[in-house]
């Protein structure tokens, strides 16, 4: 089953490195994606970002195209993103020489286009507690917008999850220079710990493997009085839950109807609501035949639209 979504994603956000270095950003982006049967999908996307206190004196345009694909255990997925924008410059090079201006700013500076293009590619692996990331760029440009520390770089990740809704995060690498925003190119290494808003893909201290995958139907209907019936058609379990904001992300456990069939009664209102299921006490995953968009810890939901 293919699915076709809308995101629009809006952020601020502010950068410090040093005294020198340090400048806020605003930023909007809409996204267009096509879900292939929950193995695949291909992205558009568009938006504009305008960063303060930096030789930039125009917005950022962003535009993009990207693909994704699961392949086993692993999710596969490849980008190319667009940046153009104007900014402030030197009117000469080291030597002296004039350099060509969009339009002179003053004797010394002068406003010139810039632009350049990211292709990158990552690949995400995860087993019970365990989550591994790793990604990998190119850089393409103009030698005057693109320096030479910023043609390639990698990174990797990993999240170990020790506790209910807590997860040890160490990871390191090299991040290109951001020239719109005069942030320059860095190796960096981070260790830390994640609080989730909600259990972790784990179930206590010993790992399950996740059986969610072996549902056969998700259904929902009206069943009157505002409320909702939530139907989970899979054999052979002990257990069914499901969470979503409309349970405020807290597990409700579904009730037992036949050999096969769970249901629970819900108050779900007319809109776009996210939720993922559970089996067995196993890992959190969207219901099948439901889109999915990514959560904010780089996992996913599905996506339940209700009409009015």
């Amino acid at each position: 089953m293919h699915h076709l979504g809308a995101q629009l994603i809006a952020s601020a956000n502010r950068t410090f490195y040093d005294a020198v270095n340090q400048n806020e950003q605003i930023e909007a982006r809409a996204r267009v994606h096509l879900v292939f049967s929950q193995q695949g999908g291909l992205w558009l996307e568009s938006g504009v970002a305008r960063p303060w206190r930096v030789a930039v004196v125009s917005s950022v345009d962003v535009a993009g195209a990207g693909a994704w694909a699961q392949v086993g255990g692993a999710t596969l997925t490849g980008s190319y993103t667009n940046f153009a924008f104007t900014r402030l410059a030197s009117a000469t090079d080291s030597t002296g020489t004039l350099q060509s201006c969009t339009a002179q700013n003053d004797n010394s500076s002068c406003l010139r286009q810039s632009h350049f293009s990211d292709v990158q590619g990552s690949v995400h692996w995860e087993k019970a507690f365990l989550e591994l990331s790793a990604q990998t760029g190119y850089r393409f440009g103009n030698a005057s917008d693109v320096t030479p520390d910023s043609r390639r770089w990698a990174s990797a990740s990993a999240l170990i999850w020790f506790a209910s809704g807590a997860a040890l995060v160490v990871g390191g690498g090299r991040q290109p220079s951001n020239p719109a925003r005069g942030l320059p190119a860095r190796n960096y290494a981070n260790l830390g710990v994640m609080f989730a808003a909600w259990p972790s893909p784990t179930a206590g201290a010993v790992p399950i493997e996740a059986r969610a995958s072996a549902i056969g139907k998700f259904d929902i209907a009206g069943a009157g009085a505002s409320l909702e019936r939530l139907q989970v058609h899979i054999p052979g379990v002990q257990s069914v839950e499901v969470m979503g904001d409309f349970t405020d992300w807290q597990p409700v456990e579904l009730v037992q109807r036949g050999r096969d069939l769970w249901e629970a009664l819900l108050p779900i209102g007319p809109g776009v609501h996210q939720l993922n299921v559970r089996v067995d006490g196993g890992k959190w995953l969207p219901p099948p035949d439901t889109p999915t968009m990514r959560d904010g810890f780089n996992g996913e939901v599905g996506v339940l639209v209700m009409p009015h």
